[in-house]
């Protein structure tokens, strides 16, 4: 089917950097880094960048990394995204064992909700998964974040023989349960391009089908399917269960949205596809999160005033205007 008119979110990767070391992400994280020349973006650029493209429809921002509390200068770009009238959502999401002490700053400064990825309950499959011994603190954030009424969401990257057993997912939903009850969204293992061939990291891609059996078996009830903002990215099925959490499963071999450009491409169809409009911490604009020859270096329309700011958002936003959807066109 043809998606017409379709807005992404913009993920702002604050930071490259991360003081962990997890299994299934590669080093910076979403911010895929080019060297165009400048070592990062001021924050007077992260705004002036965002209120151009809020100009242009996008109403949802997601502070991202690398580990975005990393990022000195976090509260005064969440206080000045607040104060544009296009944006309608802050969010942010993170793994930092400082959340708890950040939590209530963040709030005050205008973030709407946070995302909290706990990839388990078991503290010594955090440390496997995350090399870092951070669960406590991972938990302890979870719930001061409920206490000041940050709405939360948890994010769960499911492991085949680390984190997808029955107990685990039952685990979890009494976790959520616990936390107002939160959204929990479970997620598959994304196998990146040049990982297809280490078989250490492709077995642990679980298949989603499996995990949406166990949450049925708990009393989840089918509510609805969600997509990214903007209508993008891979459809979510999403359960109700009866302690009151929403679980939303976002299952990759569903099928997800690509746009014209994306044919050309030798990794199409890839796990990510046409999800959100990124912008880097040195400034660069990815519509791919993989290939460094697409990344448009912004810095240079940032110095050259609106107009041609203007012209090269309108431009890379029709990559997602035009954005079709392809029916179970990944698999692992």
């Amino acid at each position: 089917m043809t998606v017409n008119n379709k807005i992404p979110q913009l993920r702002v990767c604050v930071t490259g950097a991360c003081d962990k070391n997890c299994i299934y992400c590669r080093p910076h994280g979403e911010n895929l880094l080019n060297d165009n020349g400048n070592n990062y973006f001021s924050l007077q650029d992260f705004i002036n960048t965002i209120n151009a493209i809020a100009r242009h429809g996008v109403t949802e921002v997601r502070l991202t990394g690398g580990e975005p509390l990393l990022y000195r200068q976090i509260y005064e770009l969440i206080r000045s995204i607040k104060t544009n009238d296009f944006i309608k959502k802050i969010s942010l999401v993170t793994r930092s064992k400082n959340l708890k002490d950040e939590a209530l700053r963040l709030k005050s400064s205008g973030l709407d909700s946070v995302t909290i990825s706990i990839d388990s309950l078991n503290r010594r499959k955090v440390y496997k998964i995350t090399n870092s011994d951070i669960l406590k603190e991972l938990i302890a954030g979870a719930h001061k974040c409920f206490e000041i009424n940050l709405p939360i969401r948890i994010n769960t990257v499911l492991m085949k023989g680390v984190n997808d057993s029955a107990q685990d997912i039952e685990e979890f939903i009494h976790f959520a349960g616990s936390l107002g009850p939160a959204k929990w969204k479970i997620l598959d293992y994304m196998i990146l391009p040049g990982q297809y061939k280490d078989t250490n990291k492709h077995q642990y891609f679980v298949n989603l089908k499996k995990i949406t059996g166990i949450i049925q078996e708990l009393g989840g009830k089918i509510a609805k399917f969600s997509t990214q903002p903007g209508g993008l990215g891979t459809p979510m099925s999403e359960f109700i269960m009866p302690n009151g959490v929403s679980v939303f499963i976002k299952d990759s071999t569903k099928g997800s949205h690509y746009s014209q450009e994306c044919h050309k491409c030798e990794l199409f169809p890839c796990q990510d596809a046409l999800m959100a409009l990124r912008l880097t911490s040195n400034g660069n604009l990815q519509t791919c999160l993989y290939r460094k020859d697409k990344l448009i270096n912004f810095q240079d329309y940032v110095d050259c005033g609106i107009e041609k700011m203007d012209f090269k958002i309108k431009e890379i936003l029709s990559y997602y205007q035009q954005a079709e959807f392809y029916h179970q066109a990944w698999m692992p």
